[in-house]
């Protein structure tokens, strides 16, 4: 398979990833209408105005979503190893952690692929939203509805567990790039912290 990489074509621009963490139940999605966007799996729903690339990485969700995926125009990119391509998805080579100039890494979860394809398409500054890393306070896994598998307490750790990692390559590989986790209350440590609530979305 000939694996994809984007030419950095955000170079020195501003991106926003969206997670799949319940902090965004009550965001807005219509802020990111406009802007460079990278969404995780279920956003692909939001429409391409809004989540401009869908990164995704399972098989099982692949599966749950191809149909309504066909309505989707924007981007559609993928870690996963699939034996035949479709001619609208750009498949990305798969490292297992860390952060990677030939491809993505995995890292056990889609969000850090999606910052991975924002630091290959170059982005100057890339905004984390919905990387909570933890249950929401009315157990909810996602801002959104999942139909696939919800992640629990077991998945954040595992997730967490790959953190020394990324924080490792973005130091090495990336030095100038600014990366901000927009959820003050996000398990993820290392990147630094903003409100998405207090972002100056439309300045």
């Amino acid at each position: 398979m000939d694996f994809w990489i984007p030419a950095p074509v955000w170079k020195g621009e501003t991106a926003y990833i969206i997670g799949g963490g319940p902090s965004l139940r009550d965001f807005d999605f219509d802020n990111l209408k406009g802007k460079l966007t990278i969404g995780c799996n279920d956003a692909y729903q939001l429409g391409e105005d809004r989540c401009k690339v869908l990164h995704f990485v399972d098989r099982k969700w692949l599966e749950t979503h191809s149909k309504r995926l066909e309505a989707y125009k924007g981007t559609i990119t993928t870690s996963l190893r699939l034996e035949a391509v479709d001619g609208r998805l750009r498949a990305l080579f798969r490292h297992s952690k860390g952060l990677h100039t030939d491809g993505v890494g995995y890292n056990g979860n889609c969000g850090m692929g999606a910052l991975n394809l924002a630091l290959l398409y170059g982005a100057s500054t890339v905004y984390l939203l919905g990387f909570d890393m933890a249950l929401g306070k009315e157990g909810q896994a996602n801002w959104h509805r999942n139909e696939v598998d919800q992640p629990d307490e077991r998945h954040y750790k595992r997730f967490l567990s790959n953190m020394p990692e990324v924080l490792k390559d973005w130091k090495e590989k990336f030095p100038h790039v600014r990366i901000i986790n927009m959820n003050p209350d996000s398990e993820m440590r290392g990147f630094p912290k903003q409100d998405w609530r207090k972002h100056k979305w439309h300045a």
